[in-house]
């Protein structure tokens, strides 16, 4: 029984898939992982398994194989190279990385620069540039199995024009033009249609890394469904490059919606509300609508052509039966509510309004984007708090927008009233949520991220197992 169940999955490793999609690994087919992931791969799982369990304690003997395979020796680190390098393939970042490190210099990782531009005093700068320029294309299109895995430099927008031809996207959408496919999965810098198609995490199945040991892994496999050893790719999303630099990356594919429309709502003041608090308690109330929705916002009505103060945008896509019920249900919600300004417009993509503005509100030298996080449900009690200092002060121009699914708020700070951010910052962390300015690139005495998250202890322990010298990507996140 164990040895055809060994023949089985020989044939799924041989086919680029998974030893396991359901129940994952337990007893029996810990001593298959290595025909699945490298010695390297292996030994990134157990030191995850150390960082939390050092003792060994928790489930012990499942998982892991009984004999753990010895990775490689690495091959002495060759002479440093010159300060700025664009490699074309995971082992050549490898190698770079591991010249650099051994002579002792410090490590920035860049795509676009879109979001890397984060300072902090201990880190002005790095001795040395890894660009992710040469890291560009797809290397496999599989429509039939529903994904692609593309090279981490490559531009979102050029991947998603390349995707259109076979009528094929990724559920992923970037405000900036150069933006980057590893830069976007790095930061988790998440789009509103995650309503519709799930977060970064959820649409990412693999990811190859160059480790800031010197050490290449491949996190994860292009199936829709893995659980054989720990979800590593999930690690990477967020890490803001400081566990390693991506240099491939395979996303979900998903068809090109038939139809895509949306409601724009213009909301103004009523007896009881001014109109952003309206808005919002209208759009609160039309999540509970929300199947094809991709995109649920308020902001001010200028940015959407509204001649009212702010408006409420309700976008969809999907099948055109399922987007026009739901279009209809909307509207007859805010005529009951009293809203006469009511605009649908074809082909709106909500993602896009989205992107706009954020785009229109990031971080220069005179301001700073600043983005709060609480539960959705908390965005009124957050709102509150803010909407006099930051969002209704007509004598300063401040772009937002209120992501209300994601519980998400971005909104434009002048840099001379960051020290009204942390007054906000205490507000979003009493209503369970976080308040930050990733792309913070002014002052280096302000702290882009305002906090440490509980398991903080853990994230050093795992990045000083693979940055013992701290010179990969520092400052560019918490750790």
């Amino acid at each position: 029984m164990i040895d055809a169940g060994r023949l089985i999955v020989e044939r799924c490793v041989a086919e680029d898939g998974s030893i396991t999609g359901e129940h994952g690994v337990g007893i029996e087919k810990r001593e298959f992982m290595p025909l699945m992931y490298s010695a390297d791969e292996l030994q990134a799982m157990q030191d995850i398994k150390e960082v939390f369990d050092p003792a060994y304690l928790f489930n012990p003997h499942k998982i892991l194989p009984t004999r753990m395979p010895t990775p490689e020796p690495l091959p002495e680190p060759g002479a440093p190279l010159t300060s700025t390098f664009a490699p074309v393939h995971a082992a050549e970042a490898a190698e770079a990385i591991r010249a650099w490190v051994a002579a002792g210099k410090s490590i920035r990782v860049a795509g676009a620069s879109t979001k890397s531009r984060v300072l902090t005093p201990s880190n002005p700068q790095a001795d040395a540039l890894l660009l992710t320029a040469n890291l560009k294309g797809i290397s496999t299109l599989a429509r039939d199995d529903l994904y692609v895995t593309v090279g981490a430099g490559t531009p979102l927008n050029d991947l998603q024009e390349e995707l259109a031809q076979h009528q094929m996207f990724v559920p992923l959408v970037a405000p900036w033009a150069a933006a980057t496919v590893g830069g976007t999965v790095a930061s988790n810098f998440n789009a509103p249609l995650r309503i519709r198609y799930g977060a970064i995490r959820d649409n990412l199945l693999s990811t190859t890394v160059a480790l800031p040991n010197g050490r290449v892994i491949r996190a994860g496999r292009p199936v829709v469904k893995n659980v054989a050893g720990y979800d590593l790719p999930r690690l990477f999303v967020g890490s803001h490059g400081t566990l390693g630099l991506l240099t491939d990356v395979t996303l979900k594919l998903a068809p090109l919606p038939r139809m895509r429309a949306s409601l724009i709502a213009g909301i103004d003041n009523d007896h009881d509300h001014t109109a952003s608090d309206r808005a919002l308690r209208l759009g609160l109330e039309l999540q509970r609508l929300r199947l094809v929705c991709s995109a649920l916002l308020v902001c001010k009505g200028t940015y959407v052509g509204s001649e009212a103060p702010y408006a409420l945008v309700y976008a969809v896509e999907g099948l055109p039966e399922d987007a026009n019920e739901e279009l209809a249900q909307v509207q007859r919600v805010l005529e009951v509510h009293g809203v006469e300004e009511i605009d649908r417009l074809e082909e709106m993509d909500g993602s896009g309004v989205w992107a706009n503005i954020v785009r229109n509100s990031g971080s220069t030298d005179a301001t700073t984007l600043f983005r709060i996080g609480v539960p959705p449900g908390e965005l009124l009690n957050m709102h509150a708090s803010i909407a006099s200092t930051f969002l209704e002060l007509s004598q300063v121009p401040k772009p937002f927008v209120f992501d209300i699914a994601s519980g998400l708020l971005y909104f434009h700070v002048p840099t001379d009233s960051l020290a009204e951010i942390e007054r906000v910052r205490a507000k979003a962390l009493a209503l369970g949520g976080y308040g930050c300015a990733p792309l913070h690139a002014g002052s280096t005495t302000f702290d882009p991220w305002g906090y440490q998250s509980e398991g903080m202890d853990l994230m050093l322990i795992l990045k000083a197992r693979w940055d013992g010298t701290g010179l990969f990507n520092p400052g560019a996140f918490v750790v």
